[in-house]
């Protein structure tokens, strides 16, 4: 095997060495860190530079040539699948984002590749099946629609490439066969509602939420309000106050056990859905949140429920009938986890393999772990420099997690902040970064939570499933 002299030349040698491999060994640890480049050279930094665009398609024919000569159906339907979702969209966005006197070669390069790829059929219209229908006959208003659409121009991008129409009613159809039921910003159905999570306080069985809504105020202070609670079977409203703001709207909300318990789940998990109408327009979406403004759970008589924020998805509150709690407290260069009902556990910190867990001492339901057994761990996010550990108990046949209650702890050292906290699903983790960097912030950058989908209507499927695992099945034992 010999790396090809182009930029992106892993790709058809890494394809040939798996294939031809007997087996492949997956390491857990990272083995690579993107940067940015002082020179700004980078193959990233350099997207749509006619060189680099010209290497990227050379690297994509010499693996489609690995992939004809050797691989199954099943690894060359995935890798065209991949060079469609990736690459071609590369490509449809330098005809919108580089030079116009390079547009006739990027064409020339996005068609070739175009040819030898096959899309699988998939439910909807994805935007890079559109893309390359539009390469394949040289539709290239349509390609650069569909770029726009990518990086966010929404109709105004649609609108600056597809052809003026006669008559406004002819518009309509239009649009519907330029991003017929692709998975983005669709304009035929809810434009995509932007909320975030302000502020949540938890008592024992009752959470107040607010949350801010950003939409322009000549259409949201006229907007009619909904807020749910949804699975993805059914669906009912959550009374709440609306405050009218300089951005959109502040929505206050209080939310009891009683109000999520009327709303069947068959998987356990609610989501937080925000509607608003106005004529014929509307908006919807899921609240965006931050772990470090989670609270804990509301404690039922024989479950809990807990507020999430798991990456990638919206503000969910999720059942879960045992489970573990715990708060966290600092003495001195130590945390202190208390866990008042479990007598002996073996908490421990979970670290990549092959490293050792990092586990505490445990006596009188008290955990105790230095703040710097973790600070030769390298970075999971090498650009804030962000670590991340999840705390476990230790059980059999697997670890349980544990639920915070109460505030997460905090203690600098070495120039390193070390906290305590939740993650995005409530549940206790170890983390820590650069000493100058705030709690939240060091929270927002782990969580990296994306937009999402307005059109949904459902629960994501990882949200689903039962809520309660062997491990915790085993917790709350009787004194």
């Amino acid at each position: 095997l010999q790396f090809p002299a182009i930029r992106y030349e892993d790709y058809p040698v890494s394809m040939r060495a798996h294939l031809a491999a007997d087996a492949v060994d997956i390491v857990a640890d990272h083995i690579y860190y993107w940067r940015e480049r002082g020179s700004g050279d980078s193959i990233t930094q350099s997207l749509f530079e006619p060189d680099n665009l010209k290497d990227r398609a050379h690297s994509a024919h010499l693996t489609l040539d690995v992939l004809d000569e050797s691989a199954n159906a099943s690894v060359i339907r995935l890798a065209h699948q991949h060079l469609i979702d990736i690459d071609l969209v590369v490509f449809a966005r330098a005809l919108v984002h580089g030079t116009s006197s390079d547009f006739a070669q990027i064409e020339e390069l996005g068609t070739q590749l175009a040819q030898r790829l096959h899309p699988q059929r998939r439910s909807g219209d994805p935007l890079g099946d559109v893309i390359h229908r539009g390469f394949l006959r040289k539709d290239l208003a349509l390609v650069r629609a569909m770029a726009r659409w990518r990086d966010g121009e929404g109709l105004a991008g649609l609108r600056a490439e597809l052809p003026p129409v006669p008559r406004p009613t002819q518009a309509r159809p239009l649009l519907r066969r330029a991003v017929s039921r692709t998975s983005f910003q669709n304009p035929l159905r809810p434009r995509r509602l932007r909320s975030a999570l302000t502020s949540m306080t938890v008592t024992d069985d009752r959470t107040a939420l607010v949350v801010d809504v950003r939409l322009r105020p000549q259409l949201a202070h006229r907007a009619t309000v909904g807020v749910l609670l949804r699975d993805s079977g059914t669906e009912g409203a959550v009374p709440h106050r609306v405050t009218p703001t300089d951005t959109g709207l502040r929505l206050t909300l209080d939310v009891g056990i009683e109000d999520i318990e009327q709303h069947t789940s068959h998987s356990g998990v609610l989501e937080l859905a925000l509607r608003l109408t106005l004529g014929g327009m509307s908006w919807a979406g899921t609240v965006d949140a931050n772990p470090a403004l989670m609270s804990g759970p509301m404690l039922g008589t024989n479950c809990a429920y807990q507020w999430t924020a798991p990456r990638g998805h919206g503000l969910c509150v999720r059942r879960l009938d045992r489970v573990h709690v715990a708060s966290v407290s600092t003495d001195g260069d130590k945390f202190v986890i208390s866990h008042p009902h479990l007598r002996s556990p073996r908490i421990c910190v979970v670290r990549p393999f092959p490293t050792e867990p990092a586990r505490f001492a445990t006596d009188d339901r008290q955990s105790r772990i230095s703040a710097d057994v973790l600070l030769d761990d390298p970075p999971d996010e090498p650009v804030t420099g962000v670590v991340e550990r999840k705390v476990v108990v230790e059980r059999r046949p697997g670890d349980a997690p544990l639920l915070l209650v109460g505030e997460p702890a905090v203690i600098v050292r070495d120039n390193r902040q070390v906290e305590i906290a939740r993650d995005g699903w409530g549940f206790l983790t170890v983390r820590h970064s650069w000493a100058g960097m705030d709690v939240e912030d060091t929270a927002a950058a782990v969580a990296e939570v994306a937009d999402h989908d307005a059109g949904g209507g459902h629960v994501p499927p990882e949200l689903g499933g039962s809520t309660s695992t062997a491990a915790e099945e085993e917790v709350l034992p009787e004194d």
